[in-house]
């Protein structure tokens, strides 16, 4: 592969970093790998895909190309940008990268770190959410340290930077607080933003237990209402749902309604047995005694409540859900 297309293949990885202050005058010095450190929380994930062996590929053949950027925090040298490349790096037997080191504070190295990967095109919607949280803590730091640097809120200020609403930043960012099997859903296209969000605001606890049922039976298709619909429950049930609840709203199982039952007799069959004189709400009354007088002899109350269980009537246990809590 020729080192022009290298150059544009790179755009796609986490190769893209500032060089619009003074990065032109910064000297660059070969770091051994084994020095070097991923960045605390490194909110975007090394694949290896088809581009990273394509990296692989690059990089045994012209070495390593671009810089990586790193700073040092005691006595260590943190990378901002370049993981794929010193990743790609390490496969190839290099023992030295080239890298600038950076002469910047935590905050600053994550905001520089965040925004190397911002334009990357395989960005998954946890990764965003973990690199907005990120960016986000080190706005609010600067200004902790900086009351008077401007007077944005923090995440209106990063809302300016990433062109991102308020509100989808924080759509994003509630997603870091789904538990790692649901991020993994959502990772594998299982499960949507949008349906991941009521999800996203119940107990790590609840959020396991609605996982297992799920998984238990192969994962059926989760919509925002259904969760919701989960998230409401949980909310008027003191923050808790059984495994039945959780089967009966995914719709695993439903409770069977008894069907509405009637019955008519023709005038032939009335005249059998009630003189034909004889009134219709009279009939019914004698009927009806008489339906009385069999249910005490067959040991059934028809003084019961009307949702009571009845013959025919499908209840469903946790024995039905094999015991998921197990």
């Amino acid at each position: 592969m020729s080192v022009k297309n290298l150059s544009l293949k790179m755009k796609s990885y986490d190769d893209i970093f500032g060089n619009n202050n003074d990065d032109a005058t910064d000297s660059v010095v070969e770091l051994n790998t084994n020095e070097l450190h991923y960045f605390p929380d490194h909110p975007f994930q090394i694949r290896d895909d088809d581009d990273m062996r394509d990296l692989i590929a690059d990089i045994a053949e012209n070495g390593v190309l671009f810089p990586i950027e790193v700073y040092a925090e005691d006595g260590k040298y943190y990378i901002i940008s370049g993981h794929r490349r010193t990743f790609a790096a390490t496969k190839c037997g290099l023992s030295t990268v080239p890298a600038i080191i950076k002469n910047v504070t935590k905050s600053q190295a994550v905001k520089r770190m965040v925004s190397a990967n911002r334009y990357r095109t395989n960005i998954s919607p946890i990764e965003k959410g973990k690199a907005y949280k990120m960016e986000l803590e080190a706005i609010k730091e600067e200004k902790r340290l900086n009351p008077n640097k401007n007077g944005l809120r923090s995440d209106s200020e990063l809302a300016a930077i990433v062109g991102d609403s308020r509100a989808n930043i924080q759509r994003y960012i509630r997603l870091t607080t789904l538990t790692e099997d649901w991020q993994m859903a959502v990772e594998e296209g299982e499960l949507g933003v949008t349906p991941a969000q009521p999800l996203a605001q119940m107990s790590i606890s609840i959020q396991n237990h609605i996982y297992d049922v799920w998984a238990k039976f192969n994962k059926p298709k989760l919509n925002a209402t259904i969760t919701s619909d989960l998230h409401v429950a949980w909310k008027n049930n003191d923050e808790k749902l059984s495994t039945n609840d959780i089967c009966v709203i995914m719709g695993i199982f439903t409770e069977a309604k008894p069907k509405p039952r009637k019955i008519a007799f023709s005038e032939k069959k009335l005249n059998k047995y009630f003189p034909a004189n004889m009134k219709q709400d009279e009939i019914e009354v004698i009927v009806e005694e008489l339906l009385r007088e069999w249910a005490a002899d067959h040991g059934y109350n028809p003084d019961r409540e009307e949702d009571a269980p009845v013959k025919g009537q499908m209840k469903i246990t946790d024995t039905d859900c094999n015991m998921i809590e197990e």
